[in-house]
């Protein structure tokens, strides 16, 4: 206990008649201290055969060192084991996390199905077994087992199926296994610090913040689970800021360690440099961490002098290689993979397990150039002399409501047939959509009648992505995990199948709600190629084409052509370019700041794709082949039904293009609209204010353009819901104002109405609002005969169900004229606009102007405005803005007076047509919450 092992070693040899108690002794001791091989060697001296003291030892051994010896002796021990002992459940648990440890999960379970007696360490043995052999989610079946037989779990028993649930990855059965753990052994730290590390690789950054945020007294551990959790996560910043943060007498060197390791993930090279040589004494596992992130990088050359360096003074490390080939195998650098291997081969004869995997490494490698001879010799060869099983890839996911399960080429599978049949369909949409097989990837020789795609189509992660796709109906969140790491053809072919889920189904948003794994897979991976790709895609997608059109035209006059033919040229990518938009919209659906900003900024990365900016350039230039369109037109009485065609078509285009725009920036996310206030985007917005108002004036004098005119009206709705969403945040969230209890206390008759005195003093106990919100709020409302406010009333007012673009105008110039209150042609604009206001406003529209934080935010929106809006030539922009402005409204009361005669020869027309005359709301447009805005 002294740690004084000579002087106990030469004690023992003293003792001639060395009893069972003696060796026991010695036994535990050597184990402690760190010293289990001598174990084997004082058992070969033994003249008695192991007693029920000697045995759990033994079998604890024979699982810390897990090699070869250790397992021949651990089984030799267990077959000669006296059947006396076979009852004895300490025993018995210490055999099967020995056999668990060798990997004979099947030996192990028929010692746990003999156990008569099971207690809640033979449950917990079972159960740790499991999530070493990567099979955790037999750990719940064991749960259910548990609960039916009516055992007590411990904290150690919670904490391994917390582990199991790291190991799966999987939220929604994370979640249900934390629904049952008590909560005093929830709050306990080390249970707490479990929480943190699992929901970080269930990649639930926020839930584990939120844990870590309630710990009071933060110690090593927290502090450490939380930086490793940003660190898997791709956020390699927020780790070093909590790293900094962190009290220096609690750093210890698994804080180093995870630091360096979120560097690494992150791509920070001179972050961890720095840290790196801060850190006084650098141990094996710091330095393995710092030659990792020199080798993700491709730092061959600074790798290899960083383990040349240690090995001065220290004794060579496994890790340290497998880290350095990983990388050489990514960058398939063959020679340096070929020295690298045969130095770990001569250096570690006995890491047979770890030797396996880097034959698997450089067998990979010498695929991926094309030397698929020598790749399966060489992995026959060693494979064969090494005597170790290659692991198999294995994915899981919960498509079904329970965890499934894949092999690679798995033909167990029940719905075998369905599986394979929607992997074949989901290739044949991703290669329309340029997808190609990476035959680098292909690590084997192909067989008979076999295709390089119906190689990778057998890879386990496409088999669990397809078995999602047949469920019905399609789960809203998919999540896969997978045992070894995701190979670079599935990575392609995933981010693809994202786009041709959301284009199956009607309600996109419904098939793929989340897409938080996918960021933190991009974050981890740094993936700018993924942001390269969206970009390229989008700077190639096509836009209609004026000169294609007329020669089209005239082929149809000279019977040359067809208009079919012209069709399927002009913009004939239309579907595709609607799905890779309406795909972007999605990733920041339901506000998800963190995608909305990454899409602008990849932090970490070498090198950024803003695809805010790529979206604008795509609308302008869709702008621009809209002009083209309309001055072809403007010089004829009509357009006719193949320009209608062809005009719906780039429509429908922008449209998706300015919902898209929306979905960047509403939460908001200040950043983005900053960003889009600094582009081209009113260069774009101008010139559809000036369509706009041309085209409105002339369509609506044909009853026959009618049609086409609702179509304008619509893509003007969403254009300007997209001009509202670049001043969100200046708001006030009417609704949860008026069921505050501020304002319940002055309901005395709880009729809805108060005083304006009442009003006030309920705004200001509120304590968010200004002097000057509270006197804009009432200079807005409505005061009866006696003297009340309507309070109920005004909120709601801005609650209904709207169908038109005339109130988000009113709403978007109300927003202006407060930031230039003396600017009289804003005053002429609002002045001009109550006329159809008031005829419009039983169908005001809802839109979501809502605050993040529930109150004013104002400073976005200034800043803004500012960059916008200031004293050099850019004043001009507004004043464009402000004379299209006019125009619209123009045109709208010339909308409102048309559909107010129904005597009108023309609105009897177009009603005999059966056609609406009323501007309706998309049905692709879902209708969404506004707070209580300033006008």
């Amino acid at each position: 206990q002294y740690h004084d092992m000579d002087s106990a070693t030469r004690l023992f040899s003293t003792i001639t008649n060395k009893s069972s108690y003696i060796c026991t002794a010695m036994f535990k001791g050597l184990k402690n201290n760190n010293m289990p091989e001598k174990i084997f060697d004082l058992l070969d001296q033994m003249t008695f055969k192991p007693d029920n003291y000697t045995l759990p030892i033994l079998f604890n051994v024979c699982a810390q060192l897990a090699n070869d010896r250790a397992m021949k002796i651990g089984r030799k021990l267990l077959d000669e084991m006296p059947n006396d002992y076979r009852n004895n459940n300490i025993i018995l648990n210490s055999a099967m996390d020995m056999l668990m440890k060798s990997g004979d999960v099947k030996s192990a379970e028929r010692i746990f199905d003999s156990i008569k007696k099971k207690n809640i360490i033979t449950y917990g043995a079972l159960m740790n077994g499991y999530n070493i052999n990567s099979i955790p989610w037999k750990c719940f079946k064991i749960l259910e087992e548990m609960k039916q037989q009516g055992v007590v779990l411990n904290e150690h028993a919670w904490n391994i199926l917390i582990g199991t649930c790291s190991k799966i990855g999987m939220i929604r059965e994370s979640q249900y296994i934390i629904d049952q753990i008590p909560l005093h052994i929830r709050n306990l730290k080390q249970i707490q610090t479990s929480l943190i590390h699992m929901w970080s690789k269930c990649g639930s950054i926020k839930m584990a913040q939120n844990i870590f945020k309630s710990v009071h007294d933060q110690d090593i551990m927290i502090y450490n689970a939380m930086i490793s959790g940003f660190g898997l996560n791709g956020m390699g910043l927020e780790a070093i800021e909590l790293y900094r943060k962190m009290p220096n007498e609690l750093q210890n060197e698994i804080t180093h360690i995870c630091v360096l390791n979120a560097c690494s993930h992150s791509g920070l090279l001179d972050q961890a440099r720095n840290i790196f040589n801060e850190i006084p004494l650098k141990t094996e596992k710091i330095v393995t961490a710092m030659t990792d992130c020199l080798s993700r990088l491709f730092l061959f050359d600074e790798a290899e002098k960083l383990i040349d360096e240690y090995e001065k003074t220290n004794s060579p490390s496994f890790i340290m290689y497998s880290c350095l080939l990983s990388g050489v195998r990514n960058n398939r650098n063959k020679k340096l993979s070929e020295k690298i291997y045969n130095r770990m081969k001569s250096l570690f004869p006995d890491e047979k397990e770890g030797l396996t995997s880097s034959v698997i490494l450089v067998s990979n490698l010498y695929s991926s150039v094309g030397e698929h001879q020598q790749a399966k010799e060489f992995r026959l060869s060693q494979i064969k002399e090494l005597g170790k099983k290659v692991k198999a890839g294995l994915s899981w996911t919960d498509g079904s409501g329970e965890i499934v399960a894949f092999l690679a080429n798995d033909n167990s599978h029940p719905q075998l047939a369905e599986i394979h049949d929607e992997v074949n369909r989901m290739t044949s949409e991703v290669i329309k959509l340029g997808y190609k097989c990476d035959s680098s990837w292909v690590t084997r020789e192909l067989r008979e009648e076999e295709t390089i795609e119906s190689a990778l189509g057998g890879h386990s992660e496409r088999l669990a992505l397809a078995f999602n796709f047949i469920q019905r109906p399609v789960p809203d969140f998919i999540q896969i995990t997978k045992n070894l790491r995701i190979c670079g053809d599935c990575h392609e072919y995933t981010k693809l199948s994202c786009v041709i889920a959301d284009d199956d189904d009607d309600e996109g948003a419904e098939e793929v709600k989340s897409f938080q794994r996918m960021l933190d897979y991009l974050k981890e991976t740094k993936d700018v190629e993924y942001f390269t790709s969206l970009a390229t895609l989008m700077a190639n997608c096509s836009v209609f084409d004026l000169d294609t059109f007329e020669r089209c035209i005239k082929a149809e006059v000279l019977g040359v052509g067809s208009k079919e033919m012209a069709g399927e040229k002009n913009l004939h990518d239309a579907d595709f370019i609607i799905s890779l938009f309406r795909f972007c919209q999605l990733l920041c659906e339901g506000h998800n700041l963190e995608f909305q900003n990454y899409l602008r900024l990849q932090i970490g990365s070498s090198t950024n794709v803003n695809i805010i900016i790529c979206t604008v350039d795509y609308l302008l230039s869709s702008q621009e082949s809209l002009m083209d369109f309309y001055w072809h037109y403007s010089g004829k009485e009509t357009i006719d039904a193949y320009g209608k065609e062809n005009l719906c078509r780039v429509i429908i285009v922008a449209k998706q293009v300015f919902n898209t725009l929306t979905e960047y920036i509403q939460g908001p996310c200040s950043q983005n609209q900053l960003a889009l206030a600094n582009s081209r985007l009113w260069d774009a917005i101008a010139g559809f204010f000036y369509i706009f108002a041309h085209m409105q004036r002339e369509l609506s004098q044909d009853p026959t353009q009618i049609e086409l005119l609702h179509e304008f009206m619509k893509l003007q709705k969403d254009m300007i819901i997209m001009l509202l969403s670049m001043l969100e945040g200046n708001v006030l969230n009417g609704s949860n104002l008026i069921t505050s209890e501020a304002f319940q206390e002055y309901d005395i008759n709880k009729d809805g109405f108060i005083s304006p005195k009442e009003f006030r003093r309920a705004m200001e106990t509120q304590k968010v609002y200004t002097n000057q919100d509270i006197d804009y709020i009432l200079n807005c409302v409505d005061i009866n005969q006696d003297g009340k406010i309507d309070f109920m009333e005004f909120t709601e007012r801005f609650h209904n169900l709207a169908r038109d673009i005339g109130f988000n105008m009113a709403i978007l110039l109300t927003n202006l004229s407060e930031h230039m209150p003396h600017d009289i042609r804003l005053q002429r604009l609002m002045d001009k606009g109550k006329s159809f206001l008031s005829y419009l406003q039983d169908h005001l529209d809802r839109i979501e102007i809502k605050g993040g934080a529930d109150y004013i935010e104002r400073e976005s929106k200034k800043t803004f405005l500012h960059l916008v809006i200031n004293e050099t030539d850019d004043k001009e922009k507004l004043e464009q803005f402000i004379n299209f402005c006019e125009d619209t409204i123009f045109e709208m009361q010339h909308a409102v007076a048309i559909s107010g005669e129904e005597d009108d020869q023309t609105y009897r027309r177009a009603k005999s047509s059966n056609i609406e005359s009323n501007i309706v709301h998309p049905p692709t447009c879902k209708p969404m919450k506004l707070a209580l805005s300033y006008s």
